[in-house]
């Protein structure tokens, strides 16, 4: 269950953001998308790593780099890391609110840098182990538009009966205007979207090593709706198209 939150906001994020009508960053962007190496420490390396299978197995053409000024020339960035104050120099700080402010696609993972929270529209963050649901509640952005069945829109993080803690998830407190597309159970923000300039800056509040990595070493704190004999609803094939490919919207 977990395992699908990340994968598949990951590949609606690349599906459907590509199509949303801003002008890409450049006149030529490169092929695929950025995985932007945030950081060196261990749990930034796992991170990274989750991303890096995700889209392998998604099959999403993607460059990997720590150079913010090489991932920019991508339409769509991937931050594996913990966005705080202290990852990104003020230089490359600048060239990614410039990236997105040109046109360009960011997803981060737990956004919790003070100095990040005008790009994410973001006021406040604040970090959690007990947010054991998650559940899509946007319906306007493009990239929810595959999410079209219950059981794809209500996602289960772990069981409270059986466990106290959960995953680390982050909290968002968003600012006017920036668009929530999923909350946890307890009603705090867990996928924002804002448009900065002409792009777009998605915080999702969980990290791919703990929705991926971790339930494969047996600890998936029992998020399986049902324990055996039993699929959960997969969302249809997507076909993702870099935004150039993309037809403008109609005026």
């Amino acid at each position: 269950m977990k395992q699908r939150v990340t994968i598949g906001v990951l590949w609606l994020v690349a599906g459907g953001a590509s199509c949303i009508g801003h002008p890409s960053p450049a006149p030529q962007p490169e092929w695929g998308v950025a995985l932007l190496e945030v950081g060196s420490s261990r749990d930034a390396q796992q991170e990274q790593t989750a991303l890096r299978d995700c889209l392998e197995l998604l099959g999403i053409p993607y460059v990997a780099t720590s150079d913010v000024v090489q991932a920019a020339h991508r339409p769509l960035i991937f931050a594996g890391g913990i966005l705080t104050n202290t990852q990104l120099t003020p230089s490359q700080r600048e060239t990614l609110y410039s990236y997105v402010e040109r046109g360009g696609v960011l997803l981060s993972t737990q956004v919790q840098g003070n100095k990040f929270f005008p790009l994410f529209g973001i006021a406040e963050a604040a970090t959690s182990r007990t947010n054991f649901r998650l559940l899509f509640t946007g319906s306007d952005d493009p990239v929810l538009r595959y999410l079209n069945r219950p059981d794809e829109r209500d996602i289960s993080l772990g069981d409270p009966t059986l466990y106290s803690e959960t995953v680390w998830s982050t909290e968002y407190t968003p600012r006017p205007g920036t668009q929530v597309l999923a909350r946890y159970a307890n009603g705090k923000a867990a996928l924002t979207v804002n448009t900065y300039g002409r792009g777009l800056a998605y915080a999702l509040g969980l990290g791919f090593k703990e929705t991926t990595l971790i339930p494969r070493l047996a600890r998936g704190f029992e998020a399986a709706r049902h324990w055996i004999n039993w699929f959960e609803t997969p969302s249809p094939s997507l076909e993702w198209r870099p935004p150039w490919a993309c037809e403008a919207p109609s005026s």
